[in-house]
């Protein structure tokens, strides 16, 4: 049965997948930046700065695991009787998705030297996105149930 924490979370780990891979997630200057461009800014001499350098690199691909680990913990299934039976699982993925949405709003925020930077849309919605993959841990209410 779909919960509304399912919801949620799907939701979420796709803005967060659209911020990663798909939009710009800096903006500054009157150009916008996606992340796969960021680990390229580093070969024509921008001093770019670590938090949003190891977010670009590999933060995003590791993100993409705590996005699966963030919908299992959710889903529960039998199949996997490690997480079904772990009494703390939707705090303890909780944490571990606010811990890439803190590096995210330090990736969102840094500036670079010389440069004016903010985030761009992208960013913001991968933000709204890490909140929607937390909050859907705890959102255990099947959809269309009556009260």
């Amino acid at each position: 049965t779909p919960t509304i924490g399912l919801i949620a979370g799907g939701v979420g780990g796709l803005l967060v997948l659209l911020s990663l891979f798909g939009l710009d997630f800096l903006s500054g200057g009157g150009q916008s930046i996606d992340l796969g461009e960021v680990s390229d800014l580093s070969d024509f001499g921008v001093d770019v700065p670590v938090a949003i350098d190891t977010y670009a690199s590999f933060g995003r691909f590791l993100a993409v695991l705590a996005i699966a680990f963030g919908i299992l913990a959710i889903l529960k299934l039998p199949q996997i009787p490690f997480l079904a039976n772990l009494r703390n699982l939707p705090i303890i993925a909780a944490v571990v998705l606010g811990v890439f949405a803190v590096w995210h709003v330090l990736a969102m925020f840094t500036s670079f030297e010389g440069a004016d930077v903010s985030p761009a849309f992208g960013a913001i919605l991968g933000l709204i996105g890490w909140g929607g993959l937390i909050a859907g841990q705890f959102l255990t209410q099947p959809v269309g149930r009556k009260r």
